[in-house]
């Protein structure tokens, strides 16, 4: 003791026999501060009052208050230890002044929660959300449903738990018993696990269910039902109420309405809420439709007909369409729904600043102004502020969060990617990669869509990397538990923010992303055949058992044992069923094999020979053939569209070469030649420059096209692709040309900070020599865009450091300076007019597009970018904006600045949209080799240009919409053809209106979609709760007919109103075989015929769903009917 006092002792604490009269001993040695007991008490006890001791002590609480809350806390133990909270007690040395954990130099307890959501115990730190929390305090108290949807990471859970369940619980004017749960890949047992508890205590005697033999009873029904065994080991009591809970929510929509009818008649003045947190889990991990509308129909019976109960649901807003493919609960939502927006300037300044203020605590000055911007320009990065915040916090220096430690972890952009890349880097080569084994079975992928994270049951990450899991687990990287009933323990990625942020995660998912998908593929159907009670039905044949011994073969180590078994089976299965086949064909062959059969196999052997050669001459005729029709394929399909070209022009040559070549063999050939003719697009090469091509235009009339390179020289094209004029003159490249509204000038900008006007001489239909006008600039002060108005009467100039310059162009002469405005804060990649010539719009590298008037007045600015914006366009009718960002995306804006659509398809930078003269596409050029041509109406790609041989750095419609000019950095202009360009669409089925003005789809989802034949969309409308099979017009197009996988027959209006359904036809509950394959309308469009997969039957109907004939087919493969068109047969 001595000693540790003379190295800065400050607290001591003894739990002995005669504590005070130990303290009184100690005197002589001036410890500043001992606690000791009056009376011995189990080290259990000591060990308690410590841990609450220190909870509130490392919190902020002085030494004195945090006794004071210790000892109050022990008066649960005074039953077994009577005047346990009593028994602690400070002996202080009045010389010294009692110590804070803050002036031990210790660090405070983190206000902050990295990215885990906050918790009801966290609610003294919750800052920033008062007005969202208010709002659902008071929806609470007055409606039965309330859905909190927001974006991931958005904070939906922390609202809830930390904001509204606070606020719930200090109302003193009702009585408040709150529960949650996450739906998880069982939400009946989830549910009756956090409800059984409350309900056991109200109902004590569980139903009269109180043997051990009932429990295994109830236990063994829900093992039927595929959802594996329950322990024992526990209370009986709350066991039974939570299995016959399950039991209950499995067998009756009425369950959940029962239960909180048993619960509030115990207890009246209570007001009970549940909340499923994380609702979207009900889509992305439980994958049985029928169950899942059991569960939602126990959900929405209780929100329509339980007293004093509300259902809160946290739901990320990319699955709120999912919710409303299920029409009741798309009803329920429609008033219930709280969307929780991004957090203002204000709000963010809360939620940085005031945590840390409890604990004195402050930011260096500006650095709250850095976070907020850092959020702001980015309001999806509020999970990594969080984040960022705890690792300031780490790193505090005396008092302060500073900008030095900021930097230092990367700020809030890379501070996750960071911390996650130093806990990789710390690994062995070994563990490295079971870290990527472990990290890609917590990701669900979604083909069409963002990776979210999924839950993992041990098994699934495998035993023998639990303990590296238990190690990202002390990371921060990853979260486990244990389900208290099953004991199964499982594991997930603490936040989506690490996904979408971390690099090496998307690497990981870009290698094994095929794999994972066919995995929860597998896992899927794995879970079906375990519901069909492993009937040999369900197990794995034909392509799908290819595919699954391949991977087997790949990657049988990150295949569960479940996954292995299951695959050994099918193959166990197929070698059985491949057995019966060759012992089937043993028995003909030995029945064929006589006498006779042997003479006629020695009798034609001569013949045999010989036609066996010429077969081989011919043959190595046509595979030569054949390769060349290949190799035109590949050449088109990799975007080499003329040497395609002119290889299908040698093969149709070396047709006619080919001696005795039979007519199916050509045409075969042939049609292959001209599908690949047909997919030709470019027609015309345009190659001249010695540098990268960095702009082009077409002249207002499309005669002309201009392109400038880094080569300096600006280049005028004809149509037919014939050069008639080099421009010269620019000391540096040419990074920009336009021509003016009229055509009468040309203006180009180069990287030597000079802008340059050319004028059109209409006597030789060339541009002059030499530039009539040269806008130059300080050196401090470099040029990066420009733009013309429409009456050629402003030249507006975009700079390095943001500012923008408009002068006047008078006649041929540029006159006084009108505007100059600082508009940035960084570098202006783009400027546009507005075809009016009223405004203009900037594109900033600090993320933002910003409209203008012509006084310089900021009129609206947009953000959604993660990144550069590089260019901007205005649509011809002035009403849209779009924009292209190094982030990959193409976003379109109205001129409120609401952002209307992204598009998301370029895997590299976007250098350049364009609008076409009719506004009705959008043409973005891309830095991964790519030109996409996007439907301005239909929202969607209609075509993919491919064939530069490096980056697409511009792109230019010509006046007529028939030509698009493409500029690349492999120092060639191509140009491409866009007649014939159609839209195309997702979905099972496609049927087109008699008068070939609408389009209708069926897809996966149950949703029927109608289109105009241009892609826009007139409607769309949840149809089925299973997959459409088929949607088809009637003959007079007023009514559409759809099948679905729920064996339902269903007519509709062109306004997506329900006319009549029934049922179609036997269903077995088979899991391969369809319910209803086929139907089609009678040419008189009044009478319908349908076939079935499971029943072998062939129906007729009338409009009115009454079955007016049937009759058998031989088998279940039947797969198509129609009528014939005198509507009087069927085939």
């Amino acid at each position: 003791l001595k000693t540790a006092v003379r190295q800065g002792l400050q607290l001591a604490f003894f739990n002995s026999c005669d504590g005070l009269g130990i303290a009184s001993e100690l005197e002589s040695l001036y410890i500043p501060q001992v606690i000791v007991m009056r009376e011995p008490v189990p080290d259990k006890v000591a060990n308690q009052f410590l841990k609450y001791l220190f909870q509130e002590f490392t919190g902020g609480k002085s030494l004195y208050q945090s006794v004071n809350i210790a000892r109050k806390k022990l008066q649960g133990f005074e039953k077994d230890y009577p005047c346990a909270s009593w028994l602690p007690v400070i002996v202080q040395n009045l010389l010294q002044t009692p110590p804070t954990w803050q002036s031990l130099g210790a660090i405070a307890n983190c206000p902050y929660r990295g990215l885990a959501a906050f918790q009801e115990e966290d609610a003294p730190y919750f800052f920033g959300r008062e007005g969202v929390t208010h709002q659902l305090v008071n929806a609470v108290k007055q409606k039965p449903l309330i859905a909190v949807v927001g974006a991931s990471g958005s904070g939906k859970s922390s609202v809830v738990f930390a904001g509204l369940i606070p606020q719930l619980k200090q109302d003193r004017n009702r009585d408040w018993q709150i529960i949650s749960f996450r739906p998880g890949n069982n939400p009946f047992e989830s549910l009756a696990i956090a409800f059984g508890s409350i309900l056991a205590k109200v109902n004590p005697s569980g139903n009269d269910l109180t043997t051990e033999t009932e429990v295994i009873n109830l236990s063994n029904f829900l093992m039927e039902t595929g959802d594996g065994e329950i322990g024992l080991e526990d209370s009986h009591q709350q066991k039974l109420a939570e299995l016959e809970l399950e039991v209950d929510l499995k067998t009756s929509d009425l369950g959940l309405f029962n239960a909180i009818e048993t619960f509030i008649q115990d207890a009246p003045r209570t007001n009970l809420v549940i909340i499923a947190d994380q609702f979207e889990e009900l889509y992305t991990l439980y994958h049985h439709t029928e169950e899942r509308q059991l569960f939602l129909d126990n959900l929405l019976n209780a929100v329509d007909k339980a007293p004093s109960f509300t259902l809160i649901l946290t739901l990320r807003a990319d699955f709120y369409g999912e919710a409303l493919s299920y029409r009741r609960l798309a009803d329920a939502l429609q008033d219930a729904h709280s969307n929780l927006g991004a957090m203002n300037a204000q709000e963010l300044e809360a939620v940085i600043t005031q945590p840390a203020a409890i604990y004195n605590v402050q930011l260096e000055e500006g650095l709250t102004q850095r976070l907020v911007n850092a959020v702001l320009q980015s309001p999806n990065h509020l999970p990594l502020l969080e984040f960022t915040l705890t690792q300031l916090w780490q790193k505090q220096y005396q008092g302060y969060l500073t900008h030095q430690a900021y930097t230092e972890i990367g700020g809030v952009e890379t501070a996750l990617a960071n911390h996650a890349e130093e806990i990789y880097a710390q690994l062995n080569t070994t563990d490295k990669d079971r870290v990527q084994e472990i990290f890609i079975q917590l990701v669900q992928p979604r083909e069409a869509s963002t990776d979210i994270r999924r839950l993992a049951i041990r098994g699934e990450v495998k035993d023998e990397n639990w303990d590296l899991v238990t190690r990202l687990a002390d990371a921060r990287l990853v979260v486990t538990n244990c389900n208290q009933i099953t004991g199964i323990e499982t594991v997930e990625i603490i936040h989506e923010a690490l996904i979408k942020n971390w690099r090496r995660f998307g690497q990981w998912m870009r290698i094994d992303g095929d794999f994972r998908i066919w995995q929860e593929q597998l896992r899927v159907v794995i879970k079906q055949w375990q519901n069909s009670d492993n009937d040999e039905g369900g197990l794995l044949r034909g392509k799908p058992l290819i595919d699954a011994e391949d991977w087997f073969l790949k990657r049988n180590h990150q295949i569960s044992d479940d996954e292995q078994n299951f695959i050994n089976l099918s193959l166990e299965l197929r070698e059985k069923e491949e057995e019966a086949k060759n012992a089937a064909r043993k028995r003909v062959f030995i029945w064929l094999t006589g006498g006779l059969v042997t003479a006629l196999l020695l009798a034609g052997l001569a013949g045999f020979q010989w036609r066996r050669a010429e077969y081989q001459r011919k043959q190595a005729q046509i595979n030569e053939l054949k390769t060349l029709s290949i190799s035109a394929k590949v050449l088109i399909k990799s975007g080499n569209d003329l040497e395609g070209l002119t290889s299908i022009l040698k093969n149709s040559q070396s047709l006619d070469k080919l001696d005795n070549l039979d007519t199916k063999t050509k045409i075969g050939v042939l049609t292959s030649l001209l599908e690949s003719l047909n997919q030709i697009r470019e027609y015309n090469k345009l190659e001249g420059h010695q540098g990268t091509v960095t702009s082009l235009k077409h002249s207002p009339n499309g005669q002309l096209l201009a392109s400038a390179s880094q080569d300096g020289k600006i280049k005028i094209w004809q149509r037919d692709g014939k050069l008639v004029k080099t421009l010269t003159g620019h000391k540096q490249g040419v990074f920009s040309v336009t021509f003016s509204n009229d055509g009468k000038y040309l203006i180009a900008a180069s990287f030597d900070n000079t802008i340059t006007l050319w004028r059109y001489n209409s006597q030789n239909n060339l541009f002059e020599k030499r530039p009539f006008v040269t806008v130059t600039d300080t050196d401090t002060k470099i040029i990066r865009s420009f733009a013309l108005s429409p009456n050629n009467q402003i030249l507006a100039i975009g700079y390095q450091n943001g500012q923008v310059k408009l002068q006047t162009l008078k006649g041929e002469k540029l006159q006084k300076i009108q505007q100059e405005i600082q508009a940035h804060n960084a570098k202006i990649w783009s400027l546009n007019f507005s075809p009016d010539g009223k405004t203009f719009a900037t594109a900033s590298a600090d993320k933002t597009v910003q409209l203008w008037n012509l006084d310089g007045k900021v009129l609206k600015t947009l953000k959604s970018h993660e990144d550069d914006v590089l260019s901007v366009a205005f649509s011809p009718d002035g009403k849209l904006l779009a924009s292209g960002s190094k982030d990959k995306t193409v976003k379109l804006w109205d001129l409120t600045g609401k952002l209307l659509h992204t598009f998301e398809v370029h895997t590299n930078e976007v250098l350049d949209i364009r609008f076409s003269e009719d506004g009705k596409l959008l043409a973005s050029a891309g830095a991964d080799d790519t030109v996409r041509v996007w439907s301005n109406q239909g929202r969607q790609e209609l075509y993919t240009f491919k064939g530069h041989g490096g980056k697409a750095s511009e792109v230019s419609f010509s006046p007529d919409g028939q030509t698009l000019a493409t500029a690349s950095t492999d120092k060639a202009v191509k140009l491409w053809r866009l007649d014939g360009i159609l839209p195309s669409f997702e979905g099972n089925s496609v049927s087109v209106s008699p008068d070939s003005k609408i389009i209708v789809t069926g897809n996966q989802q149950g949703v029927i979609t109608l289109r105009q034949k241009d892609g826009s969309l007139i409607r769309n409308f949840p149809a089925h709760e299973q997959e459409i099979i088929k949607v088809l017009f009637s003959p007079d197009g007023k009514v559409i007919v759809s099948i679905g996988k729920d064996n339902q027959i269903k007519l509709w209006n062109l306004e997506g109103k329900l006319l009549k359904s029934w049922q179609g036809h036997g269903n077995n509950g088979s899991l391969i075989l369809l319910p209803i394959k086929d139907i089609s309308f009678s040419p008189d469009g009044r009478t319908l015929v349908s076939i079935g997969g499971m029943d072998k039957q062939v129906k007729l109907w009338n409009l009115s769903g009454e079955l007016l004939k049937k009759w058998q087919v031989s088998h279940q493969l039947m797969t198509s009917i129609n009528f014939s068109p005198d509507g009087k047969m069927v085939v």
